[in-house]
């Protein structure tokens, strides 16, 4: 059996007077990819925050090891005047107050890892949506988190970016690293992870293989769009 990298039991999240997540239990194990999928407002958002610690529940537990929320495309300033080597080494959990020659050296050799060696000197908008995403992978990589967190990584990329995308984080699964992805996008993402959960109203309305989302699942987990995110 897998070591688990994320165990939740009986997570509950309210804002204000309204529920947001009932009575959440799941885990996801080292070297699984995980898929959350919901209509807006179901949770999704939330629980991948929960699962980063930006969110406390009101009830139940969470128990993690270190996680990393991966950066969205155009999260990062198209100004920023860092080189896409420097925003790598910034992933780095022991770093000080300026970059270290070892840090810089293990940000390139992940880049070299992810199909971007030879433009370490480039900037974040001379990349294209493909590599921009790498970068972040990378940078993620860096912090040497037991998971990776992405919410809606495919917003606004083309069908290219997706499956590109997709393949880096198989490879970066092999190797251990727990991957969870809040997405809508059910085809091309939800369909090529290990596991899916879909989320209803804040509950688990269905736990298992990406091959059971069929027609009939899908239209009750979209049914409700309640906005509660």
């Amino acid at each position: 059996m897998r070591e688990k990298s994320v165990k939740l039991e009986g997570v509950s999240v309210r804002y204000r007077d309204t529920s947001v997540l009932r009575d959440v239990s799941l885990q996801v194990e080292r070297g699984e990819m995980l898929s959350i999928i919901g209509s807006s407002g179901s949770g999704k958002t939330t629980l991948a925050k929960v699962m980063c610690g930006v969110v406390k529940p009101d009830s139940g537990q969470c128990f993690t090891g270190l996680t990393w929320m991966v950066k969205q495309l155009g999260e990062t300033s198209q100004s920023t005047p860092y080189k896409i080597s420097e925003i790598v080494s910034l992933g780095s959990r022991n770093r000080s107050s300026f970059i270290t020659r070892a840090e810089r050296r293990e940000a390139e050799r992940l880049l070299d890892e992810l199909g971007l060696g030879g433009l370490y000197n480039r900037r974040i908008y001379e990349l294209s949506g493909g590599q921009q995403q790498r970068t972040y992978i990378a940078q993620a990589l860096m912090s040497e988190a037991e998971t990776l967190i992405l919410d809606e990584p495919t917003s606004g990329a083309d069908a290219g970016v997706t499956l590109e995308m997709m393949e880096v984080l198989r490879k970066v699964a092999t190797e251990g690293t727990a991957i969870v992805i809040a997405t809508h996008d059910i085809e091309r993402v939800a369909m090529k992870t290990d596991r899916a959960v879909a989320l209803r109203d804040g509950g688990v309305f269905y736990d298992g293989l990406p091959c059971g989302l069929d027609e009939d699942l899908i239209k009750h987990v979209y049914a409700s769009q309640r906005d509660a995110r």
